[in-house]
């Protein structure tokens, strides 16, 4: 019986350890150091890189706008009732506007609107009337000179009667109120008159009594006498 064939292997030496080189191991057969890592030179902070301005593009040429220069129509001035060419630069001094106080008594124009007129409006009133509630008026036709002139005092109507300058003396025929003139009185005959042949009298006594002061009968219809001066 054969024992198994034993093989040899190759001698290996055992590696050594670095633990157990002798000191005195020639130095070719030393392994290699490690040499000490160089010190790295140091180094600055860097810099954070410069950054370039956004850049933006540039607008677009504004597109060019010719202005037209605007074509003003210029109107003269609106032409009002006080408003022509004889009126003033103003309202005429208030001395100069007529007076008219009593309540019972309207005048047209009227007070008010002749205190906006200039000098040269109140010289030339067109169709200047003065009456009282309830008992007529008396117009002037054509244009009057009503400045400084006190109604109150020159102008009183009563039931079937007018008085022009009571307590003053009259002026010179034509000038102030002393001038042609269109009365309405209110007159309205009794209920014993009031037949058909008793009005046809009564309008004949009153086309009398008118040519009696100067005037003439225009009209009358049983309740308004109109006549002329």
């Amino acid at each position: 019986r054969q024992s198994p064939r034993q093989t040899a292997s190759p001698r290996v030496s055992p590696r050594a350890s670095p633990r157990s080189w002798p000191r005195d191991m020639p130095e070719d057969l030393m392994p290699p150091l490690r040499r000490a890592r160089e010190a790295s030179p140091p180094t600055t902070p860097r810099e954070a890189p410069l950054l370039e301005p956004e850049r933006t593009e540039a607008p677009p040429p504004a597109a060019k706008v010719e202005v037209e220069k605007p074509v003003l129509n210029r109107y003269p001035p609106e032409r009002t009732e006080y408003n022509d060419e004889e009126s003033g630069p103003g309202p005429a001094p208030t001395a100069l506007v007529p007076k008219l106080r009593r309540q019972e008594y309207y005048s047209s124009p009227s007070i008010e609107a002749m205190s906006h007129m200039p000098e040269a409006k109140l010289s030339r009133i067109d169709n200047l009337e003065i009456g009282r509630y309830g008992c007529g008026s008396i117009r002037w036709p054509g244009l009057t000179d009503v400045r400084r002139l006190d109604f109150d005092a020159i102008v009183v109507l009563e039931k079937g009667k007018l008085t022009l300058y009571p307590d003053r003396e009259v002026p010179p025929i034509g000038e102030e109120l002393n001038k042609e003139a269109v009365v309405t009185l209110n007159v309205k005959p009794s209920r014993g008159t009031a037949k058909p042949k008793s009005a046809e009298v009564f309008k004949a006594r009153l086309a009398k009594i008118s040519e009696e002061f100067g005037g003439s009968l225009i009209s009358y219809d049983m309740d308004q006498w109109i006549f002329r001066l």
